[in-house]
């Protein structure tokens, strides 16, 4: 908490040098005999881009940061999403300062308007294809919560693959699901705000996954014992997050 307020604070004077500098440092350059009518729009709008380039900086490392998770892939495009902006905004700057140190032709002002509008598109454009294939990703990852399995009917679940491991070797797994079983049963509480948390929803991927591994065992005689070692591991995971998600259920 306290390295993301100081990544704000840092980030924020960044932001105030530059556009402090573009004040001080703009009527210095341009004398005030050699400045056209436009000078004081080219200063509003270098300080329209510096925002955005510094804003850009922002999202990548305070949003990005906070948005990594499977189902939403929104921390996957806010890097691109970022390098798109700063890009944007430092062509833009440029084709300004070019169109600004040319005669004032019409045409030049034409060529400014053209380059500018179609920067904007482009970087437009890219944003909102990358809003689409997120969009495309996520795609059937989203969680229905009305679908999803109470605890007891992950209990139920995860007792009837258990039932399936009748050979010693199988001890260590089989005593692992035990204790999964038991913690879903005695330690959440059944209600209608569980399933809005996102760490249940993915539990209850997890427990099929769990499940269709064992299920999807060869033959449980012919399981190597590498094999139930992990899915032994897998298990006791699940137990101690099930056990996390009582807590916070209870915080709540």
């Amino acid at each position: 908490m306290k390295q993301r307020q100081a990544f704000k604070y840092t980030l924020f004077a960044g932001w105030f040098i530059t556009a402090l500098a573009i004040v001080i440092v703009a009527p210095l350059i341009v004398i005030e005999e050699n400045r056209s009518h436009y000078f004081w729009y080219y200063v509003i709008w270098t300080e329209v881009l510096c925002l955005l380039f510094w804003g850009s900086a922002s999202f990548y490392i305070l949003v990005s940061a906070a948005q990594k998770d499977s189902v939403s892939r929104f921390g996957g495009i806010t890097p691109a999403v970022s390098i798109i902006t700063a890009a944007y905004a430092i062509l833009s700057f440029f084709v300004m300062v070019m169109h600004a140190f040319m005669s004032g032709s019409d045409a030049a002002s034409r060529i400014h308007w053209i380059l500018q509008i179609v920067l904007f598109a482009v970087a437009a454009l890219s944003i909102v294809f990358l809003a689409i294939a997120r969009a495309a990703a996520t795609t059937g990852l989203g969680f229905d919560m009305a679908k999803a399995m109470k605890p007891k009917e992950l209990h139920d679940l995860v007792a009837l693959h258990e039932s399936s491991l009748k050979c010693p070797s199988t001890y260590g797994l089989k005593s692992s699901m035990k204790q999964l079983r038991e913690a879903l049963m005695y330690s959440l509480n059944e209600s209608t705000s569980l399933a809005e948390l996102s760490d249940y929803q993915e539990l209850c991927r997890e427990i099929q996954t769990l499940c269709d591994s064992v299920a999807g065992l060869p033959s449980v005689n012919d399981a190597s014992a590498d094999q139930l070692n992990s899915l032994s591991h897998f298990a006791n995971t699940l137990t101690t997050r099930t056990k996390l998600i009582a807590n916070k259920q209870v915080r709540r």
